[in-house]
């Protein structure tokens, strides 16, 4: 059992040193390569024949790979004048939509640091026993949150 599965790992193995190389070598043409099945089930790949066993020829074509820009820019005279006022628009709604999160954003650090000054401001003043380690677990909550997202 244990070595049908070293069998199988060793052809997975052997498969993907196979892809890695083909990718990695620059190949000028058709090459061809031998898949040999030999007679106990394990495949081999070769640019020899194979001395026993089901042979197989591959041809393997150099292809080119990868992304190709586009040849012709996109223009906007081409589009209506519809499809530039929606896109307008689209930026617009964008802009408004950036402004309030930043205003929220201001918004929500002022209280964050209010909240921080009426704790320290408690601190001072006194408090209770048991309120003193949940203010400052509060006040250090808040004073992570400011150096986070209110620089």
């Amino acid at each position: 059992m244990c070595s049908k599965n070293n069998n199988v790992w060793a052809l997975g193995v052997r498969f993907f040193v196979l892809i890695g190389l083909l990718i990695s070598l620059s190949i000028d043409a058709a090459e061809t390569v031998i898949r040999c099945q030999l007679a106990d089930g394990r495949v081999s790949f070769s640019d020899r024949t194979c001395s026993s066993g089901i042979q197989e020829k591959l041809e393997i074509e150099n292809q080119k790979t990868g992304w190709e820009a586009p040849r012709t820019p996109l223009k906007l005279e081409h589009q209506s004048e519809h499809a530039r006022k929606k896109q307008s628009n689209r930026q617009a709604v964008a802009l408004r939509v950036a402004r309030k999160e930043k205003a929220r954003n201001k918004k929500d650090c002022w209280k964050k640091k209010q909240k921080v000054e009426r704790i320290q401001e408690h601190l001072r003043r006194g408090y209770k026993a048991g309120q003193g380690r949940t203010m400052r677990y509060k006040q250090r909550e808040l004073e992570d949150y400011l150096r986070e997202f209110c620089k």
